[in-house]
This record gives C-alpha cells, structure tokens and sequence, in this order.
C-alpha cells in the first residue's frame, strides 16, 4: 500500500478526532465567573501563519463589563489542545482572559487576567474578536497596529 495514502489516512483520523474531541464540550454546562447565555457555535479561524494548527470558536455569549465572550479551541500536534475564554470590549480593542488551559478542566480552573489588555492587529486573539463581536451584532475597533 502507498506509504502517503497511509500518512494521509492517519491525518484524516487524528483531525476527525480531534474535532470530535471538541465537539464534545457542552457550553450550557460550563460555569464560569462573570459569563452568561453561552451559545454554541462552529465557527472556524483561518491562520495562513499557523498553517499546523487549528483554531475553532464554539461559544459566544456575554461577559463583564458589557464585553462579548468567547470560548475558542486551538490543536496542534506539536502542542496538543488548548481551550481559552475571553471576553472583548468590541468598540475599544480591548481583551481580558478569563479562563485558559490544556483540557476543560484545566481551562475551569485557571485565574482570570487581573486587567483588560489591547488586541493587536493580526494576532489570533484579534481574529477570534471579530468573530465574537460580529456574532454579537457589535463591530470591532480601536485594535492597536
């Protein structure tokens, strides 16, 4: 048999379960500090300078301060999973993690950043924002260049 349809094979099999794997998070059970009416959402990140990993936002909902909140994945095979929750402040560019870790658990557990920061043009955060804020009926700015 083709050694690169084998290779491709096992690269099918790990993407359909690593998306699985994030799939199975249920938003409407998580409970985390100051975030209400997650939804779940599918909603792919394009990263042309990340091209081995994967980013997927599965939930939006509300957060402190009147922020928009998201809850997005990120896999690689380099560096494995990792679940993040922040919220965004869509019409001033600014973000807080409130929660981030390897596994769900990890990501529950986690302290929040003590103070808001500012998006910068191009990082992933930054996409992730203008997905949370356009979902939200809310346009991003004030991303700093």
């Amino acid at each position: 048999m083709n050694p690169q349809l084998i290779a491709m094979g096992v690269l099918v099999a790990l993407g359909l379960s690593s998306a699985s794997m994030a799939q199975q998070l249920d938003v409407k059970t998580l409970k985390i500090s100051s975030v209400r009416g997650l939804k779940s959402v599918d909603i792919a990140v394009d990263r042309p300078s990340e091209p081995k990993a994967s980013y997927k936002v599965i939930a939006i909902g509300k957060g402190p301060e009147g922020s928009v909140v998201s809850i997005n994945t990120r896999y690689s095979d380099a560096s494995g999973w990792v679940y993040t929750t922040r919220a965004f402040q869509c019409d001033s560019g600014r973000l807080k993690t409130l929660a981030s870790g390897e596994t769900v658990d990890g990501m529950l557990k986690s302290k929040a950043d003590a103070s808001w920061s500012r998006l910068m043009d191009g990082s992933s955060a930054t996409q992730v924002a203008e997905i949370a804020c356009a979902q939200s009926g809310k346009r991003l700015s004030g991303v700093a260049g």
